[in-house]
């Protein structure tokens, strides 16, 4: 590494460093998730926060949001590859918290 923070590095530092987002993408690595699935697997967390980064990861490419038209409408969140692509730097985070903690 050199002395200077590389710009894409930093912004996906603040992306994936805000609060809940990390366990947002974390209950969505297995299946998909329905809005209250994901309130029930993150606790604490408030609905508003929850819309607000589920907006933000949308933008980013890295959760989709999947309409079904049936009654009653069915809406899932999913990773998108981009998404899909954080699977082992969450493994190596899991190894590091087990050997660490």
């Amino acid at each position: 590494m050199n002395d200077m923070l590389c710009p894409k590095m930093e912004e996906a530092l603040k992306l994936l460093g805000k609060k809940w987002t990390g366990l947002i993408i974390l209950s969505l690595l297995d299946s998909p998730r329905k809005f209250s699935d994901m309130e029930h697997f993150i606790t604490n967390i408030s609905s508003r926060l929850l819309t607000e980064r589920l907006k933000d990861l949308i933008n980013e490419d890295i959760i989709k949001k999947e309409v079904y038209a049936q009654t009653p409408v069915l809406i899932e969140y999913r990773l998108t590859d981009k998404g899909l692509d954080l699977s082992e730097t969450y493994k190596k985070i899991a190894q590091w918290t087990e050997k660490w903690n």
